[in-house]
């Protein structure tokens, strides 16, 4: 089977792929078609968020009837979330946008904030439920999330009132007892050392989406819901960990930080701790959620220049 080759884009226009993960079988090999479109075309799609994981370690798709290659990690993504009964629309930056062209990556992250914006909903993806010690952790998460989205129906269909409802979750989670309460914190835990709360561009896909869910294995909760968790666990969190959750879709968005100071140099020095594969990401990836250099026109990604470059552009930007 030949490799898969990419055709260039339209450039000049809002043109983005998008993924067509084809219907099967868990056990299928993975099928994926890709065809462009105009980003405002309206074509409903969902975004994936994820950590690519290790580059060296790399699994074989089928990508328009051609042989295609994908980190481990995006594998097990596109894995669980293939559905059995329909083909499932994604937007994918590994595989979405062509990596070896530096014109098209540039041209692409100037509209991720918009591609994350205009999903269904962004898919964070965690990984699978696996662990040093795998007969423990998977149960544990298993048990966690099965609880998260029982509290997840409770105040969705609550006639109470969302506080009054929250109130007793409080107390639910502070009535279990010692062990359970221990596990669930194990649980938690586990999930917020995921690398996904490494990476730099997992800031500009959550703070851009209107809804999102985060996925581990099989299970999913919103995260309207997964970040109000730490606080009833009362789980002690790093900053850092708290900054991330504050930007994802749900009440600490509006409550946070967030609703106030978020220009570039306050982004840059929240998150500076986090990883890119690109040195130069570490600016691109928050200049589209910036207060004062989403303006693309300002400040553009580049790709096709060089290190030095980008971090004098941004110094200039900063100081005036």
């Amino acid at each position: 089977m030949e490799t898969y080759q990419y055709e260039r884009i339209d450039l000049a226009s809002d043109a983005i792929r998008l993924l067509y993960l084809n219907r099967g079988y868990d056990g299928h090999p993975i099928e994926c078609r890709l065809f462009e479109t105009p980003l405002n075309e309206g074509i409903p799609y969902e975004a994936l968020s994820y950590d690519c994981g290790d580059s060296a370690k790399l699994v074989e798709i089928t990508l328009d009837g051609r042989k295609a290659h994908i980190t481990e990690n995006l594998f097990e993504a596109l894995r669980h979330l293939r559905l059995v009964n329909r083909d499932r629309i994604l937007w994918v930056d590994a595989i979405c946008i062509n990596q070896d062209d530096d014109k098209e990556r540039g041209h692409q992250v100037r509209q991720m904030r918009t591609i994350y914006r205009n999903a269904e909903q962004v898919i964070v993806w965690l990984g699978i439920s696996t662990s040093p010690i795998p007969s423990l952790i998977p149960s544990l998460i298993s048990s966690f999330m099965d609880k998260m989205n029982e509290m997840h129906e409770d105040l969705a269909s609550s006639s109470i009132g969302t506080e009054n409802s929250l109130a007793l979750w409080e107390n639910v989670w502070s009535k279990s007892n010692v062990c359970t309460l221990y596990g669930y914190r194990l649980a938690l835990e586990n999930l917020l050392k995921r690398d996904w709360f490494k990476r730099v561009w997992s800031i500009q896909e959550v703070a851009s989406a209107r809804r999102a869910v985060v996925v581990c294995g099989w299970q999913s909760v919103p995260t309207k819901t997964f970040v109000r968790v730490p606080s009833m666990l009362k789980a002690p969190l790093t900053k850092l960990i708290q900054d991330v959750l504050d930007v994802m879709p749900g009440p600490l968005r509006r409550e946070s930080w967030w609703a106030g100071q978020r220009d570039l140099h306050t982004l840059m020095v929240k998150f500076e701790s986090l990883e890119a594969a690109d040195p130069r990401d570490q600016i691109f990836a928050l200049l589209g959620i910036s207060s004062d250099a989403c303006d693309n026109s300002t400040f553009p990604p580049n790709y096709e220049k060089p290190l030095s470059e980008t971090l004098r552009d941004a110094a200039r930007f900063l100081i005036f």
